[in-house]
């Protein structure tokens, strides 16, 4: 069967932690998968990887980047059948040692992946984020930007936006969305273009198979 996705929702946090928990809706008691795109900030110079669980099994991180005091990663988990149906738990941990300032977080529920390892990645720090990156045949490509200030809107080619927000007063912002292909494509470009200039940007994507 081919795999398929549908976006679930977004959420976030502005308060300062060193963890973070947000309830998402991962649809029906079958095997399934998970994506999140992930957006934070935190101390510059102090930020590291995240880990954490999703519905309690532990995620993988497809990609991630830290640029000074931005980080953005997607990450994903597969949930057996056994797991119950609806509202389970997304656990972040950052670390005190991020100062962490926000997090946010937009879920996937995904069904027939094959793998959880990415076929391909991308990332980017310049403005506008860019890039080109191969997308298997039915692949499910994922994509998501941060600025650390100036609270941008974004512009997306290559991928269809499905959030795009501004977190507290200090104009942190975090957009992305996903695309699946009907063919195999060969350097399909991805561009987030923002409407203001900021600092810290990133962008990563990554496709699942």
């Amino acid at each position: 069967m081919l795999p398929s996705k549908s976006f679930i929702a977004t959420a976030y946090n502005d308060i300062s932690l060193s963890s973070y928990n947000f309830t998402v809706d991962t649809g029906a008691a079958t095997e399934r998968s998970v994506v999140c795109e992930v957006l934070g900030s935190g101390n510059s110079g102090s930020i590291t990887s995240i880990s954490g669980t999703i519905a309690g099994v532990a995620f993988s991180i497809l990609v991630d980047t830290i640029v000074a005091s931005t980080y953005a990663a997607i990450v994903a988990a597969k949930l057996p059948s056994s797991i119950a149906a609806g509202n389970q738990t997304v656990s972040i941990v950052c670390g005190a040692s991020w100062g962490a300032q926000m997090m946010s977080i937009a879920s996937y529920r995904c069904l027939n992946l094959r793998s959880l390892v990415p076929t391909a990645t991308l990332v980017s720090s310049a403005n506008p984020g860019t890039g080109t990156i191969n997308v298997d045949d039915h692949g499910l490509l994922f994509a998501c930007a941060r600025c650390g200030n100036s609270a941008p809107t974004y512009t997306w080619a290559g991928i269809t936006e499905e959030y795009d927000f501004t977190v507290g007063t200090s104009g942190r912002s975090a957009s992305g969305g996903s695309y699946q292909a009907n063919a195999a494509e060969v350097g399909r470009m991805v561009t987030a273009t923002r409407s203001v200039t900021g600092i810290n940007y990133g962008l990563v994507a990554a496709v699942l198979r």
